[in-house]
């Protein structure tokens, strides 16, 4: 073999190993993620809310409890301004599992090549990045002109029971905030064909006397494709 072939091979092997290591993400068609925020006309999701209320102002430590229903339906769809579609997304609520529901504000959800954003009140948030890897860090307010807020994937691939069926999720941590002041904790859970399985958010002032603030946990309690 002539020098020429030796070093054309030696750099042929290291270009191969440079492409392949470290913890990069997979980039094929099926792998980056996007089955985790899924949108479809008529899809449902309902979910069970419980919610703890803490309030100082008395003599004493109030605490109340809440627990109400929240259901998502992908009502339409149609094309933006940057030619993407976006689903126009009908939520409801009801106070317990048998009463009526009442209608509540809409939002919008769209997903391209690289996001999975909602849109709140003309408010965009990245919920996802793709493709998905684990530890991926993003601004969840990279659309809007809020101050920055670091997402981070803190559970990848994590099998979870949802619905008696076992399903990989992904555990998105967008708020970790803990000191003597205050407690702001907020994630999110999606799961791979089903979308938001689980949402978890506390928000606590302790430096008064008492505690001022409330903890919610949403939970997926039935879906329709």
């Amino acid at each position: 073999m002539t020098l020429l072939v030796r070093i054309f091979c030696f750099l042929l092997f290291g270009f191969t190993l440079v492409q392949c290591g470290g913890d990069e993400p997979i980039t094929t068609p099926e792998a980056p993620g996007y089955t985790f925020f899924p949108l479809k006309i008529g899809k449902t999701l309902e979910y069970k809310v419980d919610s703890l209320s803490y309030n100082d102002n008395g003599p004493a430590q109030e605490i109340d409890t809440f627990v109400y229903y929240y259901k998502e339906v992908v009502a339409s769809a149609f094309i933006d301004g940057t030619g993407e579609n976006v689903f126009l997304i009908n939520r409801f609520y009801r106070n317990n599992d048998s009463a009526a529901w009442n209608r509540s504000r809409d939002y919008t959800a769209k997903i391209n090549e690289r996001y999975a954003i909602k849109t709140e009140e003309n408010v965009s948030y990245v919920k996802l990045l793709f493709p998905l890897r684990n530890r991926l860090l993003w601004n969840g307010h990279l659309f809007t002109a809020k101050d920055a807020v670091n997402y981070r994937i803190t559970e990848y691939l994590k099998n979870t029971t949802v619905l008696g069926k076992s399903v990989n999720t992904v555990k998105v941590q967008q708020y970790d905030i803990k000191n003597f002041v205050e407690e702001i904790n907020r994630y999110e859970r999606y799961g791979d064909g089903i979308g938001l399985v689980e949402l978890s958010y506390d928000s606590l002032n302790t430096q008064e006397s008492g505690t001022r603030g409330f903890r919610l946990k949403q939970v997926l309690i039935k879906a329709i494709d």
